[in-house]
């Protein structure tokens, strides 16, 4: 009889190897419950073999029939994006009930191009894995790496088992702030009022979190145009902080800057630039001579080549109304207004000139427009003429 005692640990089959002198070797299989006690019976040897009392040699062989398992089926590892490459992260152990070459022997990982895994072993000989970096990781090209891990033993054929590892790549701010622009050109009219807005700038950041909040401000300068401007620092929409007077300064340059979570910053410009509203009256000094150029008269055509050019003129005016064309000429194709003769203030009031435009192309298309200027007497000796 083979008391259960005489055998180590749990025991679900035996092979009994049986050598007696004069015989050849003979296997018997016996199975055994994983719930029978130390001590229970297992078989009757000498009966089951039609043996006598003389001295038997047993051998007892266990079979691989338990796989290797991990307690936790899925494993997360969290990695910052600044582990170095060769940096080692350990795994949890898988369990294995087997003994000897039947115990877990090695571990493997699935195809990848970050990891590499090693089987390492503890001093009581259970054998643990180590998940070793290959090259850094990248948060903004991968957040997460998915693998899996398969914890395999020494029996024949052998037994596996496999869990899944989650690598959460951590993010860390190395993404400085970037300008949709470098420059921002933008205009304004001199007659806007406070809170007017101006201009939205705009930065992108690759990182995530905190990180990647971008805060904007307006950075101070010693000419002081941070005072005419304000920034909204969530958005980055510019407005006009007081009012702006084309005849003060006619362009503004303003320094922004962007600034992540993490304290990383970049720069961009903002120029801006005021356009003229006419409050102003134009003003000839007084006792002009002749040749006092006037003004100068500029049309646009948005026809290409020779079709654009344009030429100048000025137009006749009622009978009985007292021709401009008597104080003042225009160049055709400047359109540069020049007194004809000396103009006194006590001799010059206002009045108008009429104007025209036109382009050169083979139906020539013309604008006309009336230019407020000065009513003149002819006391000065200069004769009133008509225009040409």
């Amino acid at each position: 009889m083979l008391p259960l005692e005489l055998l180590p640990g749990r025991v679900v089959a035996l092979i009994l190897l049986l050598c007696v002198s004069g015989m050849r070797a003979e296997t018997t299989r016996y199975s055994v419950t994983e719930e029978a006690e130390r001590g229970s019976f297992v078989a009757n040897i000498a009966k089951d073999w039609g043996l006598t009392g003389e001295e038997l040699s047993v051998s007892f062989t266990n079979i691989s029939d338990h796989a290797s398992v991990f307690l936790n089926k899925k494993i997360v590892l969290k990695i910052p994006e600044s582990a170095m490459p060769e940096a080692q992260f350990f795994l949890e152990s898988a369990q294995d009930p087997e003994v000897g070459n039947n115990s877990l022997q090695h571990y493997i990982i699935s195809s990848n191009d970050s990891f590499q895994i090693y089987t390492w072993r503890w001093s009581d000989g259970r054998r643990y894995a180590k998940l070793v970096l290959d090259r850094a990781l990248e948060w903004e090209q991968q957040a997460e790496v998915d693998l899996s891990v398969t914890a395999v033993d020494g029996g024949s054929p052998p037994c596996s088992g496999t869990a899944l590892i989650r690598v959460v790549v951590l993010d860390i701010n190395d993404n400085v702030p970037v300008f949709t622009h470098s420059l921002y050109k933008v205009q304004v009219l001199e007659n806007s009022t406070e809170d007017t807005p101006v201009v939205v700038v705009s930065a992108n950041d690759l990182d995530s979190g905190t990180n990647g909040e971008i805060a904007y401000s307006i950075i101070p300068s010693s000419e002081g145009n941070h005072q005419t401007f304000k920034i909204n620092p969530e958005v980055g929409q510019i407005r006009l902080n007081k009012p702006v007077d084309y005849e003060e300064t006619k362009t503004y340059k303003i320094d922004i800057q962007a600034t992540d979570g993490g304290g990383l910053f970049m720069h961009c410009k903002v120029e801006v630039q005021v356009e003229d509203v006419k409050d102003n009256a134009p003003e000839v000094i007084s006792e002009a001579p002749a040749g006092t150029s006037l003004g100068r008269l500029t049309a646009t055509d948005t026809n290409m080549g020779k079709n654009a050019h344009v030429r100048y003129s000025m137009g006749l005016l009622p009978p009985g109304v007292l021709a401009a064309v008597s104080f003042v000429s225009m160049d055709v194709e400047s359109g540069t207004m020049q007194a004809l003769c000396p103009l006194d203030y006590e001799d010059v009031h206002a009045f108008e000139v009429e104007v025209w435009a036109v382009n050169t192309g083979s139906l020539p298309l013309s604008t006309q427009a009336v230019l407020h200027v000065v009513r003149a007497s002819t006391k000065n000796g200069c004769a009133a003429r008509s225009p040409r």
